[in-house]
Protein backbone atom coordinates (compact mmCIF):
# COMPACT_ATOMS: atom_id res chain seq x y z
CA UNK A 1 0.00 0.00 0.00
CA UNK A 2 1.14 3.70 -1.06
CA UNK A 3 2.07 5.44 2.22
CA UNK A 4 -0.35 8.26 1.15
CA UNK A 5 -3.07 5.79 1.25
CA UNK A 6 -2.14 4.42 4.34
CA UNK A 7 -1.73 7.39 6.51
CA UNK A 8 -5.60 8.01 4.93
CA UNK A 9 -7.48 4.94 6.19
CA UNK A 10 -10.25 5.09 8.17
CA UNK A 11 -9.74 3.91 12.31
CA UNK A 12 -12.68 1.97 14.16
CA UNK A 13 -11.45 2.85 17.94
CA UNK A 14 -13.30 0.91 20.55
CA UNK A 15 -15.19 3.46 21.82
CA UNK A 16 -16.94 3.90 18.55
CA UNK A 17 -16.75 0.45 17.03
CA UNK A 18 -19.12 1.29 14.42
CA UNK A 19 -18.50 -0.42 11.05
CA UNK A 20 -21.69 -0.15 10.13
CA UNK A 21 -20.76 3.29 8.63
CA UNK A 22 -18.36 1.32 6.14
CA UNK A 23 -19.08 -0.09 2.75
CA UNK A 24 -18.16 -3.01 0.52
CA UNK A 25 -14.42 -2.86 -0.04
CA UNK A 26 -13.49 -0.28 2.54
CA UNK A 27 -10.58 -0.69 4.54
CA UNK A 28 -9.77 0.52 8.24
CA UNK A 29 -7.65 0.08 11.01
CA UNK A 30 -9.46 -1.65 14.51
CA UNK A 31 -7.58 -2.12 17.89
CA UNK A 32 -5.03 -0.05 19.67
CA UNK A 33 -2.16 -2.46 18.38
CA UNK A 34 -3.24 -2.29 14.46
CA UNK A 35 -3.83 1.81 14.92
CA UNK A 36 -0.57 2.53 16.44
CA UNK A 37 1.06 0.63 12.94
CA UNK A 38 0.67 4.54 11.78
CA UNK A 39 2.94 5.83 14.08
CA UNK A 40 5.53 3.17 13.72
CA UNK A 41 5.58 1.54 10.82
CA UNK A 42 8.05 2.94 7.58
CA UNK A 43 8.54 2.28 4.07
CA UNK A 44 9.47 -1.59 3.43
CA UNK A 45 7.76 -2.42 6.85
CA UNK A 46 4.29 -5.26 6.53
CA UNK A 47 1.49 -3.96 7.45
CA UNK A 48 -1.67 -5.10 8.36
CA UNK A 49 -5.34 -3.47 7.77
CA UNK A 50 -9.06 -5.44 7.18
CA UNK A 51 -11.27 -4.56 4.47
CA UNK A 52 -14.76 -5.33 4.64
CA UNK A 53 -15.97 -8.26 2.02
CA UNK A 54 -19.96 -8.46 3.19
CA UNK A 55 -22.39 -6.71 4.54
CA UNK A 56 -25.89 -8.00 5.57
CA UNK A 57 -28.58 -6.97 7.31
CA UNK A 58 -27.07 -7.72 11.07
CA UNK A 59 -23.68 -8.51 9.76
CA UNK A 60 -20.14 -7.82 8.12
CA UNK A 61 -17.28 -9.84 7.35
CA UNK A 62 -14.20 -8.15 6.99
CA UNK A 63 -10.60 -10.08 5.99
CA UNK A 64 -7.47 -9.32 7.17
CA UNK A 65 -4.73 -7.78 4.41
CA UNK A 66 -1.12 -8.37 4.72
CA UNK A 67 0.80 -5.86 2.51
CA UNK A 68 3.96 -3.58 2.41
CA UNK A 69 4.16 -0.04 3.12
CA UNK A 70 5.60 1.37 -0.21
CA UNK A 71 6.70 5.34 -0.81
CA UNK A 72 3.88 7.21 -2.95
Amino acid sequence: MKKYKWLRIKTIDEEDNNKNKLRINDLFLEGSAVINQLETKVIGDQITYYKIIKKGENSIEYTTIFDTLEED
